[in-house]
Order: C-alpha cells, then structure tokens, then sequence
C-alpha cells in the first residue's frame, strides 16, 4: 500500500487543509472586525460635505455604569471627545434618554490621515429606569470627561438586606 494513500496520511491532509480553511476565515473576520471598530464608510472629506451633520454616521454609545440607592437612580456615562453642550438628557416617563454627537476633532479633518479608528457622529441612548423617580428634579453634572446622572426617586425605601427577605 502506497503510504500516502492510508487513511491516517488521508485524515491528516484533510485536518490540515481545514485548519488552513478555519485560520483563512480568522483572518478574514480579523480584517473585517478591525473595519467594526470604526464608523467610517466613505472616505472623510465625503463625510464633511453636508456641514450640517446631517450625513454622519453613528457613533459608539457611551458606556454607562447605572446603579440606585435608597434615594436616587444614578446613571455614569464616559462622555470622552464629546462636549457638554453637544449632549441632551431627558427622562421621558420610565425612560432616561441621551442622546448627543462626538464631532470630527480638527486633527481628523486633515486630508492627510490615512488611519482613524476614532468613531464620531450621533449616539443615542435611552436607559429604562426600574423605579418611579420625579423627572423634573433630575441633574446632571459632569467632571471631566464623565457625566454623571442622578434622578431623584419618588419613594425611598432603605436599601434591601439578605435579612428583608
């Protein structure tokens, strides 16, 4: 028997070549994902034409950390590259809204650029909130570059122990 028809040399050369096909289909998700990073899908000054924003593409949500006390619904969102005068807030029934635009930095303008993974555009959040809380006295307040909401609740109630139970 020919030593490279056996069935052990058969199976390895099809290991082999569906290794090659599985790290072929890594590199190509690698690549792909890389672009996910980004909101960009045209070139930047096509981007910029319009002026009025109107064009721009969405941009990563800000993370939040959200968390509640015996007094208050508290909601922390990492607001880096956005200005505060760029952000709404608004609690609409149960429901916390964000909503706002990171603008292209004058460095991202320059038509030099050949790789930005920076994302820019509008975002918009909308964070349901579990208890009944008095919208009107809501504030915001920002300290570098988190911002910081705290929405008073109607009811307070002490925090809940494993005891309360």
């Amino acid at each position: 028997m020919d030593p490279g028809k056996s069935p052990r040399v058969r199976i390895g050369r099809v290991l082999v070549h569906a290794c090659e096909n599985v790290a072929e289909a890594g590199r190509s998700l690698l690549k792909r994902g890389s672009r996910a990073l980004s909101s960009f899908d045209r070139p930047l000054d096509e981007r910029n034409n319009g002026g009025d924003g109107a064009d721009f593409p969405n941009c990563d949500r800000p993370p939040a950390d959200i968390w509640e006390t015996a007094r208050f619904f508290i909601v922390r969102l990492e607001m880096a590259g956005i200005k505060k005068h760029d952000v709404d807030v608004s609690v609409l029934g149960d429901v916390l809204h964000i909503r706002g635009e990171r603008r292209v930095s004058d460095a991202g303008r320059c038509r030099s650029s050949h790789y930005m993974e920076s994302s820019f555009g509008r975002f918009e959040r909308s964070i349901p909130i579990a208890t009944r809380v008095e919208a009107d006295s809501a504030e915001v307040s920002w300290q570098g570059e988190i911002m910081t909401v705290i929405i008073p609740k109607k009811e307070t109630l002490p925090p809940r122990t494993t005891s309360d139970r």
